[in-house]
């Protein structure tokens, strides 16, 4: 059982089953303790709904960080997902600049299908960039991993292009981060690349489904941290990632339900309890 938390840096979006909505459940049905610290609070996710009600939290952030500090809270490790503003992407590398976390993961969410999410320029993806450089795990969908090595992005993948972008972000990131590459359509297969370092390279498919589901990307990451915190290879943790969000895709198309809304995790939640 792990008993030191981990603190979980992403959005609270009241609405939608994404972000700490699901990584909330994720961990605690893997026996992780987390410490959360909501980026920024949102009536909904920024796409499909118009523009959500918004809180900055940046004076309670601050605030949080050093009741913690005071309270000799310990954190045996960090997951960053959706941030959300320049000055709090630059405070939390300051903040893992000088308390030394061993063992970060950095889900650098900013844009999708080609293109940067609104509210968001080149000077955030910079900020990102740098940001990434602290991560021993990194999982870009294709058009972040496309964005951290200062590309234009492009929905449009090929083996080639996905090798080449894999290896600038290895040059880029510390020797032995493990970078996940997601939302790769080649053929009729949805795919997913990793690679640990220089070391060791792989590929995991499935199916290739007919929808776009909201909040896959905060709940892969989810997951991933989780397997690899309790002790999963990475190469294990990845294939098994993969197939555990097969179960919440499943679930979520039966559903019927607006796929704005976020992933169903009843199911999911079940399978990862009997790990």
């Amino acid at each position: 059982m792990q008993n030191t938390p981990l603190l979980v840096a992403q959005d609270l979006s009241a609405a939608t089953s994404i972000s700490l909505n699901v990584a909330i459940p994720v961990y605690a049905s893997l026996g992780i303790p987390v410490v959360t610290m909501p980026t920024t609070l949102l009536s909904t996710q920024t796409g499909a709904f118009g523009q959500p009600e918004t809180l900055n939290l940046d004076q309670w952030i601050d605030g949080a960080l050093n009741h913690w500090r005071q309270s000799d809270i310990q954190f045996s490790g960090m997951a960053i997902g959706y941030v959300g503003s320049e000055a709090l992407v630059a405070k939390l590398d300051h903040y893992l600049e000088n308390n030394p976390v061993s063992f970060v993961v950095i889900d650098p969410v900013m844009g999708d299908h080609g293109t940067l999410y609104d509210g968001f320029n080149q000077s955030y993806v910079e900020q990102i960039r740098q940001l990434s450089h602290r991560a021993d795990v990194l999982t870009p969908n294709w058009t972040e991993a496309q964005l951290l090595v200062g590309d234009n992005p492009s929905s449009e993948a090929t083996e080639q292009r996905i090798s080449e972008v894999l290896n600038r972000l290895t040059e880029q990131t510390k020797p032995h981060t493990l970078i996940v590459i997601t939302g790769l359509h080649l053929a009729n297969s949805s795919d997913v690349w990793w690679q640990d370092g220089h070391h060791l390279r792989g590929q995991e498919q499935s199916p290739l489904v007919a929808h776009h589901f909201d909040g896959t990307g905060d709940l892969f990451a989810a997951i991933l941290t989780g397997l690899l915190i309790l002790d999963w290879q990475p190469e294990v943790a990845v294939r098994k990632t993969v197939e555990l969000m097969q179960i919440a895709i499943k679930e979520t198309v039966s559903t019927n339900r607006g796929f704005h809304h976020g992933m169903v995790l009843k199911q999911l939640i079940a399978a990862l309890a009997q790990l």
